[in-house]
């Protein structure tokens, strides 16, 4: 796989978002995505949890020198972004900016802004 190969990935990935997909769908959606990039991702360690405090959805998810690994809520994560299903769908869509989102309260961040950083960057 190549970069080029996973930023087509990603567009299709906000394509298919724009088509009406729920929060679980679209991270499921970057989730296969990124276990299929692990060699654009190799030198990446860091673990994620996303939460939506409304419905109490949770995914959390670590990258290992790249490789994708499914954790639970319960790990511990480096980063962890909370907020309502319906504003992390619309970062996620890109309908909402995270930055904005951040500075409205719309989402929480606890941790690590490098490892927050770094997932921007691949999405």
């Amino acid at each position: 796989m190549s970069k080029e190969s996973m930023k087509q990935d990603v567009k299709a990935l906000y394509r298919a978002a724009d088509s009406g997909l729920t929060l679980p769908a679209m991270l499921d959606g970057i989730c296969e995505m990124l276990k299929n990039h692990e060699s654009d991702l190799k030198g990446t360690t860091y673990s994620y949890r996303l939460c939506a405090s409304d419905s109490g959805y949770v995914r959390a998810f670590s990258l290992v020198d790249g490789q994708y690994i499914e954790k639970t809520e319960m790990d511990e994560a480096d980063v962890i972004v909370t907020g309502t299903e319906a504003n992390l769908l619309a970062i996620l869509q890109r309908k909402l900016s995270p930055m904005s989102a951040i500075l409205r309260g719309k989402v929480q961040i606890k941790g690590s802004k490098t490892a927050l950083i770094r997932f921007a960057e691949f999405l």
